[in-house]
C-alpha cells in the first residue's frame, strides 16, 4: 500500500468525501462590557461592592454577582461576611489584591428583531447580559490636583461614618506613584461604563471631590478618544450620591421634599432616580459659601454626554428597621451606632457597628442601568 502524496491528504478545512460542506467557524462570543468603580479615597468603593452582592441576592432582581478569579471571590465573600453577618465595616485596606474583577449576570427587557418569520418588527423580550465590574485601587492622594497634596489624607473622625466608616478602599497609602496612577487611568479609560461615587459627608469635610474628578477625567480623555455621536467621552456614567442613610443627607432630602413614599414592604424611603440630579444640585445650596456640586456638575457635563449620564441616590447599608414592626421608623432610622471603647481604645472602623439588617438602597440599579445601556449612543 502506497502512502498518499501530500496533495492527496485531506485538509482540515475540507469536508470528508460525501460529507456535508463545512460551514464557517462560529463567531467568537462577544467580550463582556466593562464597568469601572471610580471615586475619591474613602468614598466607599469596597462597601459598595459588598452591598452590591447583598442587593443582587436579596433585592428581587434576577441577577448574580460572581468573582472572575480566586482573589476576587475571596475578597467578595470576606467583605460580604463582614458587612452582613458580622455587621461591621470593611477594615481599612492599605493595598488591595491586583486584578480584582467580577461578573454580573442578569437579564433585561430589550426590543429585539425576530431572527425568523414574517414579522420583522422589534418585540420586547428578556435578553441575557454579562458585564465585568472591575476595581483597581489607588494610593490615597494620587488624584489631587496639587502635587504637594498627593499624600494620603484621612478625614477626622466624627459622624462621617454611615455606609463606609473606615472603608477599605485605599484611604491611605504611599502618596501615589507614576506607575500606579498610569495603570488606574488606563483601566478607567478602557471601561465602557463608569460608576462615580460621591460621598456628601466626606465632601463637606474635605471639599476635594472636584479636584479628584478633574485630574482623573483629563487623564482619561488623553487615552479614550471621543464618542461617535458627539465630542464627549464615549463612556456611560452613573453618578452615585452615597450615604443616603446619613442624617445630613436624609434629613435634607426630607426637608426639600425629595423623599418618595416607600415602595418596599419594609417602608424604606428613597429618592427617585428621576429627581436624583435635582437633589444633587440642591444638596449644598445655601449651606456653603462655595457649592462643591456646581464645579463637579460642570465638569461632568463637559466630559460626558447627557444621554449617557444618570444620577442615583444610594445607601450601602440602608436604614434601621424596627425589629418588632420590621419597618422603617422615622424617629429611629440610623442604622449605625458608635460604641464605647470600654477602655480598649477602639478607633477607626472598630468604633462603629451596624445596628440592624443591611438593606442596600439603589446600589444595584446604577449597575443594571449601565449594563443595559453601555455600547448605545
Amino acid at each position: 500500500m502506497t502512502e498518499p502524496s501530500p496533495t492527496e491528504e485531506a485538509r482540515p478545512d475540507e469536508p470528508a468525501a460525501g460529507g456535508p460542506a463545512a460551514g464557517p467557524p462560529p463567531p467568537a462570543p462577544p467580550q463582556p462590557r466593562r464597568i469601572g468603580l471610580w471615586g475619591a479615597p474613602t468614598c466607599g468603593k469596597t462597601t459598595f461592592l459588598a452591598a452590591l452582592r447583598i442587593a443582587a441576592e436579596e433585592g428581587g432582581h434576577d441577577v448574580r454577582l460572581v468573582g472572575c478569579n480566586r482573589a476576587s471571590t475571596e475578597f467578595l465573600a470576606d467583605t460580604t461576611r463582614q458587612l452582613k453577618i458580622e455587621r461591621r465595616f470593611v477594615p481599612a485596606t492599605r493595598e488591595l489584591p491586583p486584578n480584582l474583577a467580577w461578573q454580573l449576570h442578569g437579564t433585561h427587557i430589550k426590543k429585539v428583531r425576530p431572527d425568523t418569520g414574517r414579522l420583522r418588527f422589534k418585540r420586547r423580550r428578556p435578553v441575557p447580559y454579562t458585564v465585568m465590574l472591575d476595581m483597581m485601587d489607588a494610593p490615597g492622594g494620587m488624584f489631587s490636583s496639587r502635587p504637594e497634596d498627593r499624600a494620603a489624607r484621612e478625614p477626622s473622625s466624627g459622624l462621617r461614618f454611615s455606609s463606609s466608616a473606615g472603608d477599605g478602599d485605599g484611604g491611605s497609602g504611599d502618596g501615589g506613584g507614576g506607575d500606579a496612577e498610569e495603570r488606574l487611568v488606563r483601566h478607567l479609560a478602557g471601561c465602557d461604563g463608569l460608576l462615580f461615587l460621591f460621598d456628601p459627608t466626606r465632601e463637606r469635610e474635605m471639599n476635594d471631590a472636584y479636584a479628584f474628578f478633574q485630574r482623573t477625567v483629563l487623564q482619561i480623555s488623553e487615552l479614550a478618544g471621543t464618542s461617535g455621536v458627539d465630542h464627549k467621552l464615549p463612556h456611560h456614567l452613573a453618578v452615585c450620591i452615597t450615604k443616603f442613610d446619613h442624617p445630613e443627607v436624609y434629613e435634607r432630602a426630607v426637608r426639600l421634599g425629595y423623599v418618595t413614599p416607600p415602595a418596599s414592604i419594609f417602608g424604606m424611603p428613597r429618592v427617585d432616580e428621576t429627581r436624583a440630579l435635582e437633589f444633587f444640585q440642591d444638596l449644598y445650596r445655601g449651606t456653603h459659601a462655595h457649592d462643591p456640586v456646581n464645579s463637579l456638575l460642570r465638569g461632568i457635563r463637559s466630559h460626558f454626554g447627557e444621554s449617557r449620564t444618570r444620577y442615583f441616590v444610594t445607601s450601602a447599608i440602608g436604614f434601621y428597621r424596627d425589629p418588632i414592626e420590621n419597618r422603617f421608623q422615622p424617629e429611629d432610622y440610623l442604622n449605625i451606632a458608635e460604641q464605647s471603647d470600654g477602655g480598649d481604645g477602639l478607633a477607626g472602623e472598630d468604633r462603629f457597628r451596624i445596628r440592624g439588617d443591611v438593606a442596600p438602597i439603589n446600589v444595584l440599579e446604577p449597575v443594571m442601568w449601565l449594563a443595559g445601556n453601555v455600547g448605545e449612543p
